[in-house]
């Protein structure tokens, strides 16, 4: 029993030759012999443009340290979990930048800061566009995907009943583009996500029932939740692949209440943060707006820290 609780972390990185053909190596599969030392930390927004992942390996043999400063892998996947079954994709991206230092005592650590698809495979270049009046959103959105060269964004098809109100001429990148959309429209949520295996998702929070997960039980809490001004905060072991917009559902009585600093004496109220909209119950709903990985093969660090803003709050400005 003691075995299904330990834990996994793999990265893998694979050449990019088209048609999804390519080698591909794993770091971190051979358990139980823990070799490498590898240390993750994974951050996901709710945007187009701040995806990020940055991965450190310890203990690479020579060889692989070549192949990889040398560039010959692009595609990165990050799996974590535990070996009960409870294993998910959490990252998967490209790499855009990759370091290699030597450390005192002749330790090769090889440093890879990784962006989602959307930036790092489809951004890199600029599009010259026109929108015409009356397009509805969701033609436009597939059309500069298409563009862009993605095949699998998954497109809300409540946008199909908004139309453009002018003709649109501009020059942006795929991720500018719906990044400028998002921050336009505050009830879009976008999601620039592949580990859920579309390049992005985008989606009306008015008119959508967001996925909700009930967290009441709490039994993958490893720290209980705290609440201030900049939304709830708790840590879970990583088992679920949570995305920003999934609305939680915990009860508020477990939540622990910080003073926070405002001139505003509502604000100034602990219990202001705390969401309200299910009247009747103690449940409280949040709407997840970061989610953070930190995870290490052999330190005590294995865990899934999100931050979220009460529903009832966010409804205040996003008509939700």
């Amino acid at each position: 029993m003691g075995q299904n609780w330990v834990r996994v972390l793999q990265v893998k990185l694979k050449q990019d030759l088209g048609n999804g053909k390519g080698r591909e190596i794993v770091f971190g599969d051979n358990f139980p012999n823990y070799d490498l030392q590898i240390e993750i930390q994974v951050n996901k927004y709710m945007s187009a443009l701040k995806d990020n992942a940055l991965i450190t390996i310890a203990n690479l043999t020579y060889s692989e340290v070549i192949n990889i400063v040398n560039g010959k892998y692009y595609s990165v996947e990050i799996i974590a979990g535990y070996r009960n079954g409870n294993q998910m994709c959490v990252f998967k991206g490209a790499i855009l930048r990759i370091s290699n230092t030597l450390e005192s005592d002749r330790t090769n650590v090889i440093s890879i800061l990784c962006g989602s698809n959307l930036i790092a495979r489809y951004s890199q270049k600029f599009l010259n566009f026109s929108l015409k009046s009356g397009m509805n959103t969701y033609s436009a959105i597939k059309f500069l995907s298409a563009r862009a060269g993605i095949k699998n964004g998954n497109i809300s098809e409540q946008f199909k009943k908004d139309f453009l109100q002018q003709v649109q001429t501009e020059t942006k990148t795929i991720g500018g583009y719906l990044e400028a959309l998002t921050t336009d429209n505050a009830s879009f949520v976008l999601n620039a996500d592949a580990s859920a295996n579309s390049t992005f998702s985008i989606y009306d929070a008015r008119r959508s029932n967001n996925r909700v997960i009930n967290l009441a039980d709490a039994q993958f809490i490893a720290k209980m939740p705290s609440l201030n001004s900049s939304g709830l905060n708790f840590t879970l072991m990583p088992v679920f692949n949570f995305m920003c917009g999934d609305v939680v559902l915990i009860d508020n009585a477990m939540i622990s209440l910080s003073k926070v600093d405002s001139l505003d004496n509502l604000t100034n109220q602990p219990g202001y943060y705390l969401d309200t909209s299910n009247e009747g119950s103690s449940l409280g709903a949040y709407v997840i707006i970061n989610i953070t990985y930190t995870l290490c093969n052999r330190s005590s660090e294995f865990s899934c820290n999100i931050t979220a803003k009460a529903r009832s709050l966010l409804s205040n400005f996003i008509g939700v």
